[in-house]
């Protein structure tokens, strides 16, 4: 193999392992489609208590590493250890630290920040597409109404729809034969809460709600002695027979807990490319599994190739 090959073959490798993670498209692996892998996304920020004793750990680069920086909106300030580096671009030289940390803000969306690794003679290019921090809460008693936003099906109450753009909406709900509509006016940075009641008389088709428990059995009749006592002495009088017994609820379903650590390495293992890449795919798998994140744990246990990786890690997380 040559030099030239030996110096490309980590960049290339990082590209793949953090592309394919957050979402990109699955290429064939020649030459020609190594552009198609140049960005990586924000799941290759680390935590800022991670990275921060990274940081403290790390040995300083020897030579100097490239980060290179696109962020949506346009208007996005991105900002290199709290100094301002550009607007929607950036692009810095480092020659010391190998840990930096990055920080996305534009107004009327959620702030992204996080520590990046850097490597001696490479460009780590990240491209990042911000979220609006606006927020619908939507609640009903009882629970279980269809919601729609804009005409499009987001849930059932209760539910919180997160990311929303700013401006006016409407908020469709229904169960059975109860509708309620509304307009409302979203601002930015902001969270709308709607509530309401379902008169009971309006519920009809609705989904049966879960049983209330059975009522306390009758009070159990007279002892059979005081019976036999004023019956004739030749008749014989039977016991009552027991009053019938409550039926026994169903057992509670305990869902046990996933062994994070045996997840992420299983899920790791599916990870082509360097130790030092497979640590920054299981930390982030150990963060979603910690968190409960229970949709995101069965599927890094099943993975096998970077197809699933990719599939993983472009699972939903859940709302706080």
């Amino acid at each position: 193999m040559s030099s030239a090959a030996r110096v490309l073959r980590p960049a290339v490798v990082m590209a793949i392992v953090l592309a394919e993670a957050c979402g990109a498209a699955t290429v064939s692996g020649t030459r020609g489609d190594l552009a198609s892998r140049e960005f990586v996304g924000p799941e290759v920020l680390l935590a800022a208590q991670e990275g921060r004793a990274r940081l403290r750990r790390s040995r300083r680069l020897r030579e100097k590493a490239y980060l290179y920086i696109e962020a949506w909106p346009p208007e996005t300030e991105i900002r290199i250890d709290g100094t301002l580096k550009g607007t929607g671009t950036a692009m810095v030289a480092e020659g010391r630290l190998r840990y930096r940390l990055v920080s996305l803000s534009a107004p009327g969306y959620a702030r992204v920040d996080g520590y990046v690794e850097l490597f001696e003679r490479q460009v780590v290019k990240i491209r990042v597409t911000l979220h609006h921090d606006s927020a619908v809460t939507v609640l009903t008693e009882p629970p279980g109404a269809e919601v729609r936003l804009d005409n499009a099906f987001a849930g059932h109450t209760p539910t919180t729809l997160r990311e929303i753009e700013p401006g006016p909406h409407q908020v469709t709900m229904s169960l059975g034969s109860w509708t309620w509509r509304g307009e409302i006016d979203l601002a930015p940075n902001s969270t709308v809460l709607i509530s309401r009641d379902i008169p009971a008389d309006l519920m009809a088709g609705a989904p049966p709600l879960p049983a209330s428990a059975p009522p306390p059995p009758a009070e159990p009749p007279a002892p059979a002695r005081a019976m036999q006592a004023a019956a004739p002495k030749a008749a014989t009088v039977a016991a009552p027979a027991p009053p019938p017994s409550a039926p026994a609820r169903p057992a509670a379903t305990t869902v046990s807990k996933p062994d994070c650590s045996a997840v992420c390495e299983r899920y790791s293992s599916a990870v082509s490319g360097s130790e030092s890449f497979r640590e920054v795919i299981r930390d982030r798998c150990h963060s979603r599994c910690s968190a409960g994140d229970l949709a995101f744990s069965v599927c890094a246990w099943k993975a096998r190739t970077m197809d699933d990786v990719a599939a993983c890690a472009a699972l939903p997380e859940p709302g706080p």
